[in-house]
């Protein structure tokens, strides 16, 4: 997707950890022209980013990265998860793209957290009317 909706839907997709306001910085700070460059070696790729007005610098893409999407109920934790993440230049527009790395491990957790988040808010009365499958 372009840059401008990637950053949109990292904002209100994610939970704001370290790694996504960095990632939301990096895709931010690339530019096209004709002096733009992509090293890509399957495991990591290598943008020109500029900071500033004039200083362009090499920066390294890490992959995979780890992110909080908000996928299961709002009071349970969040479970994180690897992504890989790409970015590439299509014409004059950069573009970036996130792809889930865990198999889906994410479920397995998320199932967890609500079993946890319904054990510690369950009254002791209740406890023994209720069967939680977790």
């Amino acid at each position: 997707m372009d840059v401008e909706t990637f950053i949109i839907n990292m904002q209100t997709h994610f939970a704001q950890t370290e790694m996504r306001d960095e990632l939301m910085k990096l895709v931010g700070t690339v530019t096209t022209d004709n002096g733009v460059t992509l090293a890509d070696d399957g495991m990591t790729q290598r943008v020109t980013a500029r900071s500033g007005v004039s200083l362009v610098k090499q920066v390294n893409v890490p992959n995979p990265v780890v992110l909080c999407p908000f996928r299961t109920f709002s009071e349970a934790e969040q479970p994180e998860s690897p992504f890989v993440f790409r970015i590439r230049q299509t014409g004059d527009e950069v573009q970036a793209a996130l792809f889930a790395a865990d198999a889906d491990a994410w479920k397995r957790e998320a199932i967890a957290n609500i079993r946890d988040w319904f054990e510690q808010h369950i009254s002791q009365e209740l406890r023994e009317d209720v069967i939680i499958l977790a």
